[in-house]
Order: C-alpha cells, then structure tokens, then sequence
C-alpha cells in the first residue's frame, strides 16, 4: 500500500530517527536497528546514516515503507508530491516520487517488500547520492562519498525479516 503523505503513527518513529541523527555525540556512519521496536504503539525498523550535513533514513513501520532524506537543499523545493531522479551510491538511477514533509525533509515510497531490500542494498557501496528534483522549480543536488552501509545491511535486514515474519 501506498501512502503520499507520512501517517501520524510514523511521525513519533520518523522523530525519534532523526533526533538521534541530529544528536553531536552520534559518531558518523550508519546505524541500524537490530529488531523491530516500539514506539508509541508503531513497531518500526529502520536505517539511518547520521552525517553533520544531511540524513538517509530506510524506514518501514506498520503501514509503509520510506526512504527519507534531511537535507538543506530541499529548502526551495515546494511543498507537494513532484517526480524526481535518484542517483544512488550504487550508480543505479530510479525515478521516484518526492514527497515533501517539512522544510528540509523529503520522503519517497517504497511500495513492495522486494523493492525495500532492493533499497537496502543500493546503498552496499560508497559512491555519490544524487536527487534532481523534476517540474516546477527543478533542483539538483549531489551528496559527495556517501559512506558505504555494509556493516549495517546485514543488520537491517535481520530486522525487516523479524518485522515480516516474526
């Protein structure tokens, strides 16, 4: 199922995500979590890498799966759902829809089990993260040598196999 918007059930998840990226004892990298945890009644799992500048989170919870991005170069870009090309560290590029939330925080739709662990892995090598941002006021941003997630792909996926199956 897919959503256009973020439920009011995954904010307080979303929020707890990117507190702990914004937080300046969080050493740089990603970090996962290793079984799928509670929060205010939601049972999420989630990727996150914390960087002083932006944030990548890989979040499922009870309804949808979502790659959210943090970064000031959403600033500009309008508050609605418009089209948009990824180029992920991997160098596969996807055309996906951006969801804008806030004034800095974008989300895309993950629609199918399949396609999160394609997301996942997307991120096993180092590499440029790039977004252009398609229609209306077209933005482009590139997010240089995003570090490589192999220690906590693994890690995820254990998760989102618990968070499926028990």
């Amino acid at each position: 199922m897919r959503f256009s918007t973020v439920k009011a059930s995954a904010l307080p998840a979303l929020a707890v995500a990117l507190m702990a990226i914004a937080t300046p004892a969080t050493a740089q990298g990603w970090e996962a979590t290793p079984r799928p945890a509670e929060v205010q009644g939601t049972s999420t799992c989630l990727m996150r890498l914390n960087h002083p500048d932006f944030a990548i989170i890989i979040m499922i919870d009870d309804d949808t799966s979502k790659l959210y991005m943090q970064s000031r170069y959403f600033v500009g870009v309008a508050q609605e759902t418009i089209d948009s090309v990824i180029t992920f560290p991997d160098g596969f590029q996807s055309r996906m829809e951006l969801n804008k939330i806030e004034e800095n925080l974008a989300a895309f739709d993950i629609s199918s089990e399949s396609e999160l662990y394609t997301m996942i892995d997307r991120f096993v090598a180092s590499g440029d993260f790039s977004v252009v941002v398609l229609g209306g006021r077209p933005t482009a941003f590139r997010l240089p040598e995003v570090p490589a997630a192999e220690h906590a792909i693994p890690t995820m996926k254990d998760c989102v196999e618990e968070f499926y199956y028990g």
